[in-house]
This record gives C-alpha cells, structure tokens and sequence, in this order.
C-alpha cells in the first residue's frame, strides 16, 4: 500500500476531457464509443505536465470496470500500475448507469423500474437504434452483479 499527500499525486489534465465526468478510457478498446484518447502518445500527453515530486499519476475511466480488455491492457501497458477500485452502494449505483445510458441514447426506457423489469428480456425490448452492439439492459446487469457481490 503506498501512502503519498494529495500534492505528490497528479491527476491527468485536458482541455478537452472534463476531469472526472469523462475519462479517456483509453485502455477500453471494446468499448470504442466511450474511448476520448485513442492514441499512445495522446494518452501520454494528459500527464505531460506531471512534474518530478509526483510519485503516482492517475486517470478516471469507469469504463475499465466493464471492459474485457483494460486490465490486460493497463497490465502491458505498465506492470507495475495500481487499479483502485472505488464502489458505491449498490442500490445508488444502478441508477447511474441507467441514466448514463439513456444519456448516451443506449437505453429507450426512461423508468427505472420498468428498465429494471424487463432487463435482459430482448423480446420485451429493444435497444435504440442508435445504440452500442450489446448494451441493452446493461445498467441493470451491472447493478445486479454489483449487488449480487455485496
């Protein structure tokens, strides 16, 4: 466990990325839609201003949480990278994602519960048209695990 003051940790900047409402979520390549930096260099860049008394620099993408892909990625990436978890109570997270689902028109059902209802029951529902391959119902899945796991 590493134990370094707020000023020896560097959270990555950009202009174009708010900080924590949106992470670069680079390491998620299956999740193409939510990835803002597809580029090592470009990824490199958002610590570029990091200077040398930061002992640890990080990033928020939640995303890494549902990909297939990030911690292998993260793990080649640098074998030595730190992953901190920081969950919510279940029943307060399903509805984030459900909200960010419908936000990100992946979801067509605006009430919760019905959402929650009908969750991975494709006959009853379809996803938008507009949405990502695979992502109906899943802020209700994802909530489920998590509560499943408590």
């Amino acid at each position: 466990m590493w134990n370094y003051g707020a000023e020896q940790v560097f959270v990555r900047a950009s202009s174009n990325i708010p900080l924590f409402s949106e992470g670069p979520h680079y390491f998620a390549v299956d999740f193409p839609k939510y990835r803002r930096v597809t580029h090592e260099t470009e990824y490199l860049g958002l610590f570029s201003a990091a200077g040398p008394h930061h002992k640890a620099l990080c990033e928020a993408s939640v995303y890494y949480l549902y990909s297939g892909q990030a911690l292998e990625r993260i793990k080649r990436f640098d074998n030595e990278a730190k992953v901190i978890v920081m969950p919510r109570n279940p029943v307060d997270l399903v509805y984030s994602p459900h909200s960010q689902l419908l936000y990100s028109c992946n979801e067509d059902e605006k009430d919760f519960a019905k959402a929650w209802q009908t969750a991975g029951r494709a006959s009853e529902r379809s996803a938008p048209p507009q949405a990502m391959p695979g992502s109906q119902g899943a802020a209700v899945r994802g909530g489920r695990q998590a509560r499943e796991a408590m």
